[in-house]
């Protein structure tokens, strides 16, 4: 029976708006189509299109008059929609943040409230407290002792905009470190802890944008013996001098592979040892590529792996010192002296990305915690030597944690981690599940002392008690807005956090020799 013209006309293009919403909002972030978000969405609007324009042509016995005036209101709809909005950029699960057209992206916005060209200097005499990407080890740990939040909640010392990026941050004594995006510059800054004042920036033109992850750089800076190292998103690898700011020598890293650059641009954060400067473009004979720390000067290539956005990790594995590299092939562990892989164990997360984003962490002196999502889990892995030759064995592998884009950390006797974004925690010997609590999304955090500081992906953060017994979350801040990926950091009784718009600094109570300060 043929409708009449009226108010059911306008079922259909209802109907393509709340389908396309409903993929947008909760079918996005269960599968992938081409393993691009940005395609997925185009993809998938096109087919809901296709579909409906089917329906309406062969099955909804609507007279060509009201068919062709649906379509026609259709396309309308949609267009309006396409034209006053835009996708800034992706959560992690996989669901779209929409904004207006007429905002301005985040290293844009910031062009407003730009710290200007400071170049001031600072003096290096105190400890770098906190170097690189996840503290002094790399393994997201500080012996630093603070007290609970139900008592002392953080104070707020200062907040305020700074430029795009997913880039923590090194600290060395009351500075701070870290890389962001101002308008079509990259930039390694410097600021001052206690007020949050700029005191020098390197500014470069460069510019990376990808539609998940938005603008900006995403590796944290490496400070070492004065010098500071950053690797921006399209492949630069910088030394400055930490106390002026001054470029020391830079090069381009992604040389070695033709200038193939990872789908979200370069992630991993160089590591600074044995007087090298390592990193991981990834690709035929340059897996891992080492460079003198002070001239710049190649050292040596190796390895044919993929890159993925894990940061290279010195580990002394059957007490030998090796560099493991968690590419998007699998775990690679390299000779620190010549870059030789001296054993491998495949792991691909994700054929299309190849996303091994995890940390590897060390938990005894031959064995090694690896985890990833998109089906994968988590393993143990037993490393052995047995004079020139090496074995790698998988002790237990299961889903009991699937680090998507977050790393793990091992306490001495358990396993925490965010699994799709809820906090777990594992017995590493037998790789069972103790406790499972505590949304947090797509987030990050650390260990400090007696307590996990978590980092939501939605802006808050919150202290968790690191027990092996169960799950006691002791208070939480409204740190951020927006969509928070960065790890925090906490040096010297400072909380800091940022994400791709601002930054923030509270006043945690210390515990120092027992008493709290």
């Amino acid at each position: 029976m043929n409708s009449k013209p009226g108010r059911r006309k306008f079922i259909v293009p209802i109907a393509i708006i709340a389908v396309a919403l409903a993929y947008f909002f909760t079918v996005s972030a269960q599968f992938s189509v081409s393993g691009k978000p940005s395609l997925d969405m185009l993809l998938v609007w096109a087919a809901l299109n296709l579909v409906i324009y089917l329906w309406l042509r062969l099955r909804s016995g609507w007279k060509f008059q009201t068919q062709i005036y649906t379509i026609v209101t259709g396309i309308v709809l949609q267009s309006l929609f396409v034209a006053t909005v835009q996708v800034e950029g992706i959560l992690g699960n996989g669901r779209p943040v929409f904004a207006w057209r007429w905002s301005p992206l985040p290293a844009d916005e910031f062009k407003s409230t730009s710290l200007g060209r400071s170049t001031g200097t600072i003096e290096l005499s105190a400890e770098a407290i906190w170097p690189q990407f996840r503290g002094k080890n790399r393994d997201g740990v500080t012996s630093e002792q603070i007290a609970s939040w139900k008592q002392h909640p953080p104070e707020l010392m200062w907040k305020q905009p700074i430029g795009a990026g997913w880039a923590s941050f090194a600290v060395v004594g009351e500075h701070c470190f870290t890389l962001e995006q101002r308008g079509d510059e990259e930039c390694l800054v410097c600021y001052r802890i206690n007020d949050g004042k700029q005191v020098w920036i390197n500014a470069r033109d460069e510019r990376f944008r990808e539609i998940s992850g938005g603008e900006g750089p995403r590796a944290t800076p490496t400070y070492s013996d004065g010098l500071l190292y950053s690797l921006g998103a399209t492949g630069v690898l910088q030394c400055v001098d930490a106390r002026t700011g001054e470029t020391v020598w830079e090069t381009d890293v992604l040389q070695f592979n033709d200038g193939t650059n990872c789908l979200f641009g370069m992630c991993g954060s160089p590591l600074v040892t044995d007087g090298k400067v390592i990193v991981a473009p990834g690709g035929s004979g340059c897996s891992l590529v080492a460079f003198d720390k002070q001239s710049g000067h190649l050292v040596w290539k190796n390895g044919d792996a993929d890159a993925s956005y894990s940061s290279p990790v010195q580990m002394r594995l059957c007490g030998v010192d090796q560099v493991l590299n968690f590419n998007g092939d699998g775990l690679f562990a390299h000779d620190l002296s010549t870059g030789t892989v001296l054993w491998n164990i495949e792991w691909i997360s994700n054929e299309d990305e190849k996303n091994n984003v995890c940390q590897p962490i060390q938990l005894d002196e031959d064995e090694v915690f690896i985890s990833s999502a998109y089906g994968m889990g988590c393993a143990k892995l037993r490393i052995e030597k047995n004079g020139d030759q090496w074995n790698v064995s998988t002790v237990w592998e299961n889903q009991n944690l699937k680090s998507k884009f977050s790393s793990a950390i091992f306490n001495g006797s358990h396993i925490f981690g965010l699994d799709l974004g809820v906090l777990v925690c594992l017995d590493p010997t037998s790789g069972n599940r103790v406790w499972k609590n505590g949304r947090y999304a797509h987030g990050q955090f650390i260990k400090v002392g007696d307590y996990l500081v978590v980092q939501s992906e939605k802006g808050f953060v919150a202290q968790v008690v690191a027990s092996a017994h169960e799950f006691s979350e002791m208070g939480r801040i409204k740190a951020l807005r927006y969509r928070t990926w960065t790890h925090p950091v906490v040096a010297d009784g400072v909380l800091l956090v940022r994400n791709d718009r601002e930054m923030a600094a509270y006043r945690l109570t210390s515990i120092i020799d027992g008493a709290e300060r």
